[in-house]
């Protein structure tokens, strides 16, 4: 499908809904941890350098609890955070893509591009690619994605599947 979109207003997009707090008619607050650092086009490609469950926010989410003592977050906490972090990351491309009737060779350079596969057999192919090159599909140094450390690849593909579940929808065939 060759169509003529503006690649930089895509990437201002997609920038926005991964790093702005919702507005107040929306109901307040953030909808994610994810720290956005840059969006731009580089090489007629979107780039959107971001951060899932980055340390400030997530520390300013675990401060803002109700029932917060002066403690460190607990590892389910991050892991929450992470799960919620991923599945915004996967919506925010897949509601482009759907946005844009389709299209979506935009994809090619998001940074964990493992969280938009578009079917459990693809995302097999990916992290076993992964697995051969250790800094490939935004899966680096053994398996971990995103900043949050697997026991296995086996756990690590795993958990992509459950946002894959909780966020359904075809993304884009990266393989």
């Amino acid at each position: 499908m060759s169509k003529d979109f503006n690649h930089s207003a895509i990437a201002s997009f997609i920038g926005a809904r991964l790093h702005h707090p919702n507005p107040p008619c929306n109901g307040c607050g953030r909808v994610s941890s994810i720290k956005v650092t840059q969006y731009k086009t580089k090489f007629d490609s979107v780039r959107i350098y971001c951060k899932l469950v980055d340390d400030d926010l997530m520390m300013d989410e675990w401060r803002s609890r109700p029932n917060y003592t002066y403690s460190l977050p607990t590892q389910e906490f991050i892991n929450r955070c992470w799960e919620r972090d991923a599945e915004h990351y996967r919506r925010c491309y897949v509601e482009m893509v759907e946005l844009l009737g389709g299209y979506a060779a935009f994809i090619d350079g998001a940074d964990y591009y493992v969280l938009l596969c578009a079917s459990e057999e693809e995302l097999d192919e990916v992290v076993n690619g992964c697995e051969e090159n250790t800094y490939h599909c935004g899966v680096n140094y053994g398996p971990s994605i995103a900043g949050r450390q697997f026991a296995s690849y086996d756990e690590l593909k795993a958990c992509v599947k459950k946002v894959m579940h909780r966020v359904p929808g075809p993304v884009y065939n990266v393989v």
